[in-house]
């Protein structure tokens, strides 16, 4: 599963002012890994949130989280 979440910064702000971050969830041998890539703030931290509780809820118990291509948190 593929979450992709866009937002900008501020109202009215340009086309180099939108962040993104992108959440990619793959099973794999019993484990699921969650690599996420952009940036994790203020903005977008509950959709980021709500997607690995989304994974525990449904039953994950084995979960590897990738941060390796965070450029914020």
């Amino acid at each position: 599963m593929l979450y992709k979440m866009y937002y900008t910064a501020l109202p009215g702000a340009d086309q180099e002012q939108v962040h993104m971050i992108e959440i990619d969830v793959a099973d794999r041998e019993g484990i699921t890994l969650v690599a996420v890539s952009g940036r994790i703030d203020s903005m977008n931290a509950n959709q980021f949130g709500e997607a690995l509780i989304g994974e525990i809820d449904s039953g994950k118990m084995h979960i590897v989280l990738d941060l390796a291509s965070v450029d914020y948190m």
